[in-house]
């Protein structure tokens, strides 16, 4: 049914329109919940019966509440009590196969809920009619969901209860203790004491797997020849008791290391709510303890419990798919990933969604890598990070021009001068070193250089020229130009660059005139700072000119948000020391052509050489 068959105008509607316009508003979903739960989605209440939506509520009724559940829980699929709600609603209106329906999606978008788990189990007990298989097959999927769980006990009573009491099955009770005596549980020694008093009137080849069983028997024998059976039995039991004990013992010691962890947790559920800096903390620590621990299994449940709490941070989410990668769990890798780029994150986390699109291209999955970036330029357009690795992205696969064009329609999105900026300078250093023309990069670089404010291309200029082979000294002159009349720089900026072209006019011109009248120009047209504040805008020169990279904001908002492009530090072009003229300037810089430069390979990895992103 459509919000506009529902009724124009009703309070269905209006909560309808605003989870349109917001689908993170919380409170207008329960609501709607709310509403569709006591059937007033429908302009005309008059004609509905009285209280919830049930088998005898008109079909319009149970449509409703089933898109409202529907749409909230692809949104929220870890808010496992409304999964329970759902199954209740779903058992009044279309009886136990539609509950089970529901209860077996929520058991795969919450696979280790304890709490969900627990109401499927107790669901199938009263209404499966008695049959074991069906019920113990529904046990088991839980135990592998959540049976590793710290907090898992009130799971493992139930599954207890059910063979004690409901089948009295002793030997089943028997085999579930057997496996939870070795999981570190909150209530470990409450079950290892239950294992105990049934052990005793257990046969005692059921203790121990059968092959330890005829080795301590051979071992008995063989060390006492002359026993009885019942004295034989007597010492197996004394070594199994052994062996039991020391399982213990390794179980305490799991629980109590695992407790300085589980203490601080305080909010192990799914909530729309920021976590504070604590929890995140302890978070971080407790996956710090199981990765060093080394037990794949409990790695795993770790991080699905942390996915849990911590479902809304990308960190997260880039930790486990890292921590798989490394394993070589490829698969378990891309699910992870998948999670994360289209059920979790929001649309403008790029970076997890980036390195999806990377993992899927290294598999092979081209398509799924394009449509990945395609998403994720449709989300945060402008977004200069995504449309650079979507360039490369293309032309890996698509080729050389295909590449190009990306960038010349990357800048043509671009919103603003220091965005267009840096893709301007990009497409100039794509150009020249994927198709060697130097003409064509320098022709990108005087299209952008005069139309915009960007002290990043200005500065990409600039070391181009003077880093190009050969004489070149006519474009690397009118580069020097360009820096003098720009407005972007300070005066210190404008001196240190021009010690770099002074190295360059040095190092390049056959006559010394022009290396000396710079040097008097610089001399007398540009002045030292004399302190860090005279550096200007409250920042510290010492580590470049308006720097917008390492741990400045503005470069960690460019990894995150559109249309904010880093500026490349002084110090990772190479802008060297205050004061630094002749070779020690020159050594600070480097060159575009070598590949191991200190300057400027690190900030664009060099014309010709080796590097990358860099100083983005």
């Amino acid at each position: 049914m459509s919000h506009e068959q529902a009724g124009n105008g009703t309070e269905w509607e209006r909560q309808w329109a605003v989870v349109t316009e917001n689908s993170d508003d919380f409170s207008a979903w329960e609501s709607l919940i709310r509403l569709a739960e006591s059937g007033q989605s429908v302009a005309d209440t008059t004609q509905t019966p009285a209280g919830p939506v049930s088998a005898d509520s008109p079909p319009v009724l149970a449509s409703n509440l089933r898109s409202v559940y529907d749409h909230f829980l692809a949104k929220f699929p870890l808010c496992f009590g409304y999964w329970k709600k759902y199954a209740d609603a779903e058992m009044r209106i279309g009886g136990v196969d539609k509950a089970t329906e529901v209860f077996e999606r929520a058991v795969v978008a919450i696979h280790n809920s304890i709490d969900l788990w627990n109401h499927y189990c107790q669901f199938k007990l009263d209404k499966s009619g008695g049959d074991a298989e069906s019920i113990r097959a529904v046990f088991e999927r839980a135990s592998q969901g959540v049976g590793h769980d710290f907090l898992s006990h009130t799971f493992w009573d139930k599954y207890i209860d059910y063979e004690e009491n409901k089948q009295q099955d002793t030997a089943k009770v028997f085999a579930i203790l057997e496996r939870i005596i070795r999981i570190p549980l909150h209530q470990y020694s409450r079950y290892f004491e239950k294992y105990s008093q049934i052990s005793v009137a257990r046969p005692v080849e059921e203790l121990i797997e059968s092959e330890e069983f005829d080795r301590l028997t051979a071992d008995i024998r063989t060390a006492h020849p002359n026993k009885t059976t019942s004295e034989i039995e007597q010492e197996l039991r004394q070594k199994i008791h052994t062996i039991k004990s020391d399982i213990y013992l390794k179980t305490q010691e799991s629980v109590h290391k695992r407790w300085a962890f589980e203490s601080e947790i305080k909010r192990p559920y799914f909530h729309i709510k920021p976590l504070d800096d604590a929890q995140l903390g302890v978070w971080r620590k407790y996956l710090d303890f199981e990765e060093a621990e080394g037990d794949a299994t409990r790695v795993y449940v770790l991080y699905e419990r942390c996915l849990v709490a911590c479902a809304l941070y990308e960190e997260f989410w880039l930790r486990y798919a890292r921590f798989l990668i490394a394993r070589g769990d490829v698969e378990r890798a891309q699910n992870v990933y998948y999670r994360a780029a289209n059920l979790f994150l929001a649309p403008g986390r790029t970076e997890c969604r980036l390195e999806f699109a990377a993992f899927e291209e290294e598999q092979g999955r081209v398509p799924e890598a394009a449509q990945i970036y395609s998403k994720v330029l449709e989300n945060v357009p402008g977004h200069v990070e995504s449309l650079f690795k979507y360039a490369n992205f293309m032309r890996r696969h698509y080729g050389v021009e295909k590449g190009e064009d990306c960038y010349t329609s990357a800048i043509g999105l671009a919103t603003d001068d220091k965005s267009k900026g840096f893709l301007v300078a990009a497409k100039a250093k794509y150009i020249y070193n994927l198709k060697g023309s130097i003409d064509e990069a320098r022709a990108v670089f005087l299209e952008g250089v005069p139309s915009l404010e960007s002290r990043y291309l200005l500065l990409q200029y600039f070391l181009f020229e003077i880093n190009l082979p050969g004489e070149n000294l006519d474009h690397a002159a009118a580069a020097w130009d360009a820096v003098k009349a720009s407005s972007v720089f300070t005066e210190y900026d404008k001196l240190t660059l021009g010690n770099r072209y002074a190295d360059f006019l040095l190092e390049r011109d056959a006559n010394v005139a022009a290396y000396r009248a710079l040097t008097l120009f610089l001399q007398t047209s540009y002045s030292m700072p004399t302190s860090e504040a005279a550096l200007g805008d409250g920042a510290s020169r010492k580590r470049g000119a308006e720097t917008e990279n390492g741990d400045d904001k503005a470069y960690k908002m460019a990894k995150t948000s559109a249309n904010v492009t880093p500026v490349v530090t002084a110090a990772a072009v190479g802008m060297g020391g205050y004061g630094q003229t002749g070779v020690a300037a020159a050594a600070a810089y480097g060159g575009y052509g070598q590949q191991a430069a200190v300057g400027g390979a690190a900030a664009w990895g060099g014309y010709g050489g080796g590097g990358g992103f860099g100083g983005y």
